[in-house]
């Protein structure tokens, strides 16, 4: 039998290095060294952060804006402002408050002669604030850097017709609300148009507003006659409202009494050839229709007696044609006027020629005591 082998094994020891006592001290002391280090480093750089920030803070610009977002300057308000009765809040330093903090405020440095400094606070285009800053202490950072500690020292604000005005301008029969209180401090002024009818109806009218001494933005709301909100353009604190005045036809037009327009044209063409005929040449047919000492009263009795209605050859009146009203237009319940044409045929009366004079007037009528008057005439 073959013998069998028996297999060696050898079995490894592992040899373990026996740490030097010296190399891990120094570990130890490097380690130290460099959380020392680290911790000496963020020490450092926070103080240099730091540093930069008080430095930025120290920059007048910086330092006004921050004293606006803190409300130091809004608490420098006394009271100065005397609000309107459409205001719709309590005018205190909180309301001066919350304005400095719109978007568009901004500030401007008026002068800047160290150790002090004026900026001027705007509101759009109108500064309502002037700042003095002054300085209070200042230190070194860094060495190289120059810290100052500013204080707000006085606040004039400019409350000139306060923060927001307004000119409004509407038909006389609109309506004006400001914070939901219906406006009834107004001016009656008209349109050059219509300024000879305004002296007999004021219902031709408009409505001039001259609003101020608001501190906070107020609502404006503006209704027609019927009640409803119309809208409009606001533009810098002007608000123009043009009137509608509406146009009809003549025989949609509704009097309130007799008014034969074309004759009464008729007669007026007439009186101013001298053609009319009766008392003061025709002028006591016009008086029932004109206002005693209105514009076309003095106008009518001037034309009457003066030489200018004599100025003509002899000729005779022939009658008319063409004859016609546009259109109506209606200012208010009691004026109106009217576009009127018509031709006036005259005849020379020394050679037969005939000549043929046209009329196209705007006839202005307003009822007044108790009828028709004509308070205005424009060539259309």
């Amino acid at each position: 039998m073959a013998k069998s082998k028996k297999k060696k094994t050898t079995s490894k020891k592992k040899v373990t290095k026996k740490q030097d006592p010296k190399t891990n001290k120094m570990k130890t002391v490097l380690l130290v060294y460099t959380l020392v280090l680290l911790f000496l480093s963020t020490l450092f750089l926070k103080y240099v952060y730091s540093s930069l920030i008080l430095y930025q803070q120290s920059e007048l610009d910086t330092f006004i804006v921050a004293k606006i977002k803190d409300s130091t300057i809004a608490k420098h308000y006394k009271g100065e402002l005397k609000p309107n009765k459409y205001e719709k809040e309590k005018v205190n330093y909180k309301t001066v408050d919350k304005l400095l903090k719109q978007k568009n405020i901004k500030t401007i440095k008026k002068s800047d002669e160290y150790p002090k400094a004026t900026y001027d606070i705007y509101l759009d285009k109108k500064v309502i604030a002037n700042v003095t800053i002054e300085l209070e202490s200042s230190f070194k950072r860094l060495f190289i850097l120059n810290i100052n500690k500013w204080k707000v020292k006085s606040v004039d604000f400019n409350f000139d017709n306060g923060f927001y005005q307004y000119q409004i301008d509407t038909p006389f029969n609109y309506t004006l609300y400001i914070n939901d209180i219906l406006v009834d401090d107004y001016e009656l002024s008209s349109d050059k148009l219509l300024e000879r009818v305004f002296e007999y109806d004021t219902k031709i009218a408009r409505k001039s507003y001259n609003l101020s001494n608001f501190v906070t933005e107020p609502e404006i709301v503006i209704k027609d006659e019927k009640g409803a909100a119309v809208e409009f353009k606001n533009t810098d604190g002007k608000i123009t409202i043009q009137d509608n005045y509406p146009k009809v036809e003549y025989k949609d037009l509704k009097l309130k009494g007799d008014l034969d327009i074309i004759k009464f044209a008729e007669n007026w063409s007439l009186f101013l050839s001298n053609d009319l005929g009766g008392s003061r040449n025709g002028l006591t047919k016009f008086l029932p229709y004109l206002i005693d000492g209105s514009y076309m009263h003095k106008i009518a009795t001037r034309w009457a007696k003066g030489p200018e209605i004599y100025d003509f050859s002899p000729h005779k009146a022939k009658g008319f044609q063409n004859e016609k009203i546009e259109s109506c237009t209606i200012y208010s319940e009691n004026s109106f006027s009217c576009e009127v044409k018509l031709e006036k045929i005259i005849v020379m009366t020394k050679t037969g020629t005939k000549r043929i004079d046209k009329m196209h007037e705007n006839l202005f009528f307003t009822y007044y005591a108790g009828g028709y008057k004509l308070t205005d005439m424009q060539s259309a």
